[in-house]
């Protein structure tokens, strides 16, 4: 196949390279998501210690659990469990619940109602609430509906090397594990 473009030149593209790269785009070796960024942010966990991420992320790949609605964290305590998250091998991960910023006196009332909920130390590290900004959130990271939990796999240069959502399917791990593990 030929294609001209600016300048006359002509190009010349195999058909089979063509399909092999539809083909690698249909399989998922070659993903969109593999452009998504986790967007630079300066967050407090719920102890009240500032990162930025996603430089100061836990490990060199971690997994972050997201979701919107305080409904979602059930999704997401099936995934920790199925996952393993609690074991003291466990890879790094953190959750970000991202809620809405109504100010101030909001941000206190949400915070300490996690952390009542959240009684160790350990479990208030991972927990960083992301106030605000969620359309630019989402789309930073090529997230679709704020209706479905995601679990990411994020770099220390923001970048997302695997992905899954909605809730807990034996067949989602795969990916998540194999990123985590430095095989992605």
């Amino acid at each position: 196949m030929a294609i001209h473009h600016q300048g006359g030149r002509r190009l010349t593209v195999s058909i089979a390279t063509a399909l092999l790269c539809a083909a690698a785009l249909l399989c998922g070796s070659v993903s969109a998501s593999a452009q998504a960024i986790f967007p630079p942010l300066t967050i407090k966990d719920l102890n009240g210690r500032a990162q930025n991420f996603p430089r100061q992320l836990p490990g060199e790949r971690t997994l972050v659990l997201v979701a919107f609605y305080r409904e979602q964290q059930k999704a997401l305590d099936v995934w920790i469990d199925k996952l393993g998250l609690k074991a003291a091998d466990a890879p790094a991960w953190i959750e970000v619940p991202v809620v809405a910023d109504y100010g101030a006196a909001w941000r206190r009332m949400v915070n300490g109602g996690m952390r009542s909920g959240i009684t160790t130390t350990e479990a208030r590290a991972r927990v960083f609430t992301l106030f605000g900004g969620k359309d630019s959130f989402r789309k930073s990271l090529q997230l679709g509906s704020d209706k479905l939990v995601y679990l990411l796999v994020v770099d220390r240069k923001g970048r997302v090397l695997a992905r899954a959502y909605g809730d807990y399917a034996p067949d989602k791990t795969a990916p998540l594990l194999a990123a985590l593990r430095g095989e992605s």
